[in-house]
């Protein structure tokens, strides 16, 4: 028996050489129009189902498989009827379990059947390879080359039309696949992360830019070629990216392509295959961006939409809010995502500083979209977890800021104050009580960090200070701010909340090991600013600042270990002085008068 030009005997399938492809000719000889072609195709597939039995598949899939069989071809009475009506149920049943060599043999019957009528009804042909495409992965298994080859030649444009989102889904999982598969590999070998010039990852990547220009989607193609945005796909690292940026194509497409891609995603996701979740996960957020998805899907989208927010993977939880972003395009969806304001506000934990800076401009959308009393009560809760990502440093290093580092640091601190200061406009009625405490417990940070030296940093914190003395209604403070006049907005602060001196002081305590010279001298003269609403009888407090500021006599910049050094000198003779004899602030005015830049003790703290 002769199919393609291929010499398929039973012997040589005891090998498993040509199965796929003795498969896919029987199937669609299935429904020739000859009655003595199709019989024998049909007696065929029984005999090789018997012959799978003996030599390829379990004993358990024996019992769970041969049943399903049977059950199809049961009273099929040899019906060429039967066999257009059941094709899909066949080529699923036989292609599920195909290993990759037959799978690619399965699957280049099926599309040279889609492209030459002449040898096999080319609907069948078309309804197969739909079926094939429908496995996710599996299809498109070392058959990228000859795809390519074949979608060069753009011999069956009008069938690639047809079927793009399957292709197109089936290729992208697979080049999925490939990437993972390439990893691991190279990991084992203490490789590169790259794709080799005629590796099977640039092998797959080229065959979907063969996709997309047979399909008409030059624009597309274009597009990922400019910037080398085809090889985000080929890497792992950034692979997430480069599906997402790929998956703008779907926008376009029309409604009923969409959905079909649209459901199809849903259910690998339902079924949360880790094989091909992240691609399913960047294929669904790009997705929402469509206004036309209905609003019947909006409650399933939401409920998704947490569970992605809160998965284990980090790339997930980004590609979760990436996918808000989008949703945020549409104001009328936004009303059901504050529902998710709370995973989102988890996300403010993360150490990744990418997924926070993300989080905080879903949640700046969020209260765009939220009436004036949701987003009152939303904004007291944000505020309570932007507040420690003012000062985004590692803690334990004084060593200064790399300069080509900065701006990743200074954008996180910038959005987060910037924010900061948004919340405080939207804040009504009874919240206000609540946010005025967040507001004090932001003046310190933000007085230390105007001393920042990235003018973004600083200006920032000016404006947030501006905001935060009009919402307090001190009038004092906002004259003091509004000429920037630091030293005294920060007596006026301790003065005015002499109460609150021990919060000040544990503050300021962190800034000690700020990266930045300024920031470290700020926080000393503050400590030393703050110590003297301290009654002399809060010896263990003392202490404490004085055993922090040791350690800062050893810093790297003389200024600091001059300045830490003074303070240390100043706290220990106000412990020492008799309760009824002089304030401290009467004790550090002689000691500033006693202390010149020739005395000794200047002289010693400068020393390297």
């Amino acid at each position: 028996m002769e199919f393609m030009g291929s010499q398929c005997k039973f012997q040589e399938v005891e090998e498993f050489r040509v199965l796929g492809q003795l498969v896919g000719c029987l199937t669609l000889c299935c429904v020739e129009q000859e009655q003595e072609i199709w019989q024998s195709a049909v007696e065929g597939l029984h005999h090789l189902f018997s012959f799978m039995q003996l030599l390829k598949w379990s004993a358990k899939m024996l019992v769970k498989h041969g049943a399903e069989y049977r059950q199809i071809l049961k009273d099929s009475q040899t019906e060429r009827a039967f066999w257009v009506t059941n094709i899909s149920n066949i080529t699923s049943l036989f292609g599920k379990y195909f290993n990759p060599s037959e799978s690619m043999d399965f699957l280049l019957v099926a599309i040279d059947g889609v492209r030459d009528s002449s040898v096999h009804d080319a609907v069948t042909a078309r309804n197969m390879l739909h079926k094939i495409l429908e496995v996710p992965g599996l299809g498109l298994v070392r058959a990228t080359r000859a795809l390519y080859v074949i979608l060069q030649e753009q011999a069956c444009r009008q069938e690639v039309k047809e079927l793009f989102p399957q292709l197109y889904v089936a290729l992208l999982f697979h080049v999925t696949h490939t990437v993972q598969h390439t990893a691991s590999q190279e990991r084992e070998h203490n490789q590169e992360d790259t794709a080799a010039p005629l590796s099977p990852v640039r092998f797959a990547v080229k065959a979907m830019e063969a996709l997309l220009l047979c399909a008409g989607y030059k624009e597309q193609a274009t597009f990922m070629m400019k910037h080398g945005r085809w090889d985000l796909l080929m890497s792992s690292d950034t692979h997430h990216k480069g599906v997402c940026l790929l998956a703008r194509a779907m926008v376009s497409l029309n409604v009923e392509e969409r959905n079909w891609i649209f459901h199809h995603v849903m259910a690998i996701l339902n079924d949360r295959d880790d094989r091909w979740y992240v691609p399913a996960v960047a294929l669904f957020i790009q997705l929402l961006k469509c206004p036309d998805l209905g609003s019947e899907l909006e409650d399933a989208i939401v409920e998704e939409m947490s569970g992605l927010l809160r998965d284990p993977k980090t790339v997930v939880r980004w590609l979760a809010l990436k996918g808000l972003l989008n949703l945020a395009l549409h104001p009328e969806k936004v009303g059901k995502l504050q529902h998710l304001l709370p995973d989102v506000l988890e996300r403010l934990q993360e150490v990744d500083r990418d997924l926070i800076r993300k989080a905080i401009t879903v949640l700046k959308h969020l209260l765009a979209g939220m009436d004036r009393q949701s987003a009152s009560c939303a904004a007291v809760q944000v505020a309570a977890q932007l507040l420690p990502l003012f000062h985004d440093v590692r803690p334990g290093s004084s060593q200064e800021i790399p300069s080509n580092c900065r701006h990743v640091t200074s954008k996180l601190q910038v959005l987060s104050i910037t924010l900061f200061k948004d919340l405080l406009e939207l804040v009504r009625g009874p919240n206000r009580r609540q946010m005025k405490e967040h507001v004090l417990q932001s003046l310190v940070p933000l007085l230390l960090l105007v001393h920042d030296e990235r003018p973004n940093v600083s200006q920032v914190c000016w404006d947030t200070l501006s905001s935060a003395a009009q919402f307090l209604r001190w009038h004092q403070l906002s004259g003091l701010i509004q000429h920037k006049e630091t030293w005294r907005s920060c007596d006026c602060l301790v003065i005015h909340y002499k109460e609150r001196a021990d919060d000040f002081l544990g503050q300021t305590m962190a800034f000690l090991q700020n990266p930045q010279t300024p920031v470290r001298e700020a926080a000393i003269r503050f400590l030393g600013l703050t110590a003297r609403k301290l009654d002399q009888g809060s010896q263990d407090k003392l202490d404490a600042i004085c055993d922090n500021l040791k350690g800062l006599q050893q810093d790297s910049k003389s200024s600091v270990r001059c300045l830490a050094s003074q303070t240390i000198f100043i706290l220990e003779a106000f412990k020492n002085q008799p309760p009824a004899c002089c304030s401290l602030w009467t004790l550090v005015h002689r000691i500033r008068t006693m202390c010149t830049a020739e005395s000794q003790l200047i002289e010693a703290a400068q020393l390297p």
